[in-house]
């Protein structure tokens, strides 16, 4: 639990060894999920995307991991993954956490719509 408050409240290299440790003890959708979280908020996007892909692939069906994932899809440039992880997010649950739920929404917003057509060659 300390590694998840690090990752959004102190520092996200002492919650990546944190939640390294866990996920070494305790494997599963969840601890990855929160590694995958620690990684994003300490600057490996990249890294952070298989863990976050699984906790959403093989994890409850929930608004967190879903904001997680499509928070890294916006901060690696994939507006269209972020756009939907977003909107499940909020589908599933649309107060979700009181802080990350507005953060969803305002990016979101400026997601704006998507483009209709075909993609650009």
């Amino acid at each position: 639990m300390l590694g998840r408050l690090e990752a959004d409240h102190g520092d996200p290299a002492e919650a990546v060894r944190l939640l390294t440790e866990e996920h070494r003890r305790h494997p599963g959708p969840a601890a990855s999920g929160a590694l995958g979280w620690a990684l994003h908020k300490a600057g490996r996007s990249a890294e952070a995307l298989p863990r976050l892909r699984a906790a959403v692939k093989d994890g409850p069906n929930t608004a967190r991991p879903a904001y997680h994932l499509g928070m890294v899809h916006l901060a690696l440039g994939e507006r269209g993954a972020a756009r939907r992880q977003l909107t499940r997010a909020l589908r599933l649950a649309p107060e979700f956490s009181p802080l990350h739920a507005e953060r969803a929404r305002r990016e979101l917003a400026a997601l704006g719509e998507p483009a209709w057509g075909p993609p650009p060659a």
